[in-house]
């Protein structure tokens, strides 16, 4: 090491003088009100451009799990365990749709009326509801349609 002595850097000033009188007329955190004065206030009718400052902030990522009609491994947003879902299949909204378009074809052709109520033991036209398996609250539905 060497034994030379170093000046200590200047003194660092964010704003130089013409700057701090723009900021003179904002309080300070801590100081006392100033007192209502009934000067007029003056504008700088050269400097008519007001300087905008635009902040982008990050983009926030919020994983949102998509449930599907196999079980899915998340956190219970109830209980907060991390655990896999509980599925079971549920009625939705397809095999209605199915079993009223089968039952008016049934008034034009007999084959429609016998499987009219198919739709309902088809595991691929049943919804899938999510639950969870410690506090069994609904988590979430896939639906088919």
């Amino acid at each position: 090491m060497s034994d030379q002595q170093h000046e200590p850097p200047p003194p660092y000033s964010p704003y130089s003088a013409e700057d701090a009188s723009k900021f003179s007329n904002y309080p300070v955190k801590g100081a006392p009100a100033p007192e209502m004065s009934s000067q007029p206030s003056y504008t700088d009718s050269q400097n008519t451009q007001s300087a905008t400052r635009v902040i982008q902030l990050p983009p926030v990522a919020i994983a949102v799990s998509q449930f599907g009609q196999f079980p899915v491994e998340c956190d219970c947003r109830y209980c907060h365990a991390h655990i896999v879902t509980h599925t079971s299949k549920v009625a939705g909204a397809l095999p209605w749709i199915v079993m009223g378009i089968c039952f008016v074809l049934g008034f034009f052709l007999l084959i429609p009326w016998c499987i009219c109520c198919i739709p309902f033991c088809i595991d691929s036209c049943l919804d899938v509801l999510h639950t969870c398996p410690a506090c069994k609250r609904s988590l979430g539905r896939f639906s088919r349609i």
